[in-house]
């Protein structure tokens, strides 16, 4: 990858993961990471680009997410948040429109894998990757309502676990 060095790590030595851009198929706009009230650092600081980034015009910024070399790690709380009605409905437009969430790990692009077996021939599988993680999804009607009887017609989810 241009602009990206070959590095060693040592065990316990922390990664650095990078947010950048929410991007959507459906449309040109892009956002940046923390236009939506995602968790955050501390401080959020703009991280310097390679030359690669710069061009194609992705900007990154510190994350709260934390990785370590060689340490497997479950079901960690990165924060708590109560959302209003209105971020969450902020959250529905994005995930409407099919916006995903680009991240850097070690200054590889963050993907998602999806595997999905043929119909005809359900023992062969298909592997696809794409490229970050979806903010947001619409529920089938019928998993609504197994969730929730009262759930209206157009039930909407946020993606808030990740596994990397």
């Amino acid at each position: 990858l241009p602009g990206v060095a070959p590095r060693a790590f040592k065990d316990n030595e922390q990664i650095n993961m990078k947010v950048q851009t929410l991007v959507s198929t459906e449309t040109p706009l892009q956002f940046d990471y923390y236009q939506l009230p995602f968790c955050q650092p501390d401080k959020i600081v703009d991280l310097p680009e390679n030359l690669g980034e710069a061009l194609a015009g992705d900007k990154a910024h510190t994350s709260a997410f934390q990785a370590r070399v060689g340490k497997n790690e479950y079901c960690k709380t990165l924060c708590r948040k109560k959302y209003t009605p209105e971020e969450m409905e902020e959250f529905q437009d994005f995930s409407i429109l099919e916006y995903r969430v680009n991240m850097r790990l070690d200054s590889l692009p963050v993907a998602e894998m999806s595997t999905f077996a043929y119909e005809d021939k359900p023992e062969e599988t298909l592997e696809i990757y794409n490229l970050g993680y979806a903010i947001g999804g619409k529920l089938e009607d019928s998993e609504a309502k197994n969730d929730n009887p009262d759930a209206p017609p157009d039930s909407y989810i946020l993606n808030n676990h990740l596994k990397f």
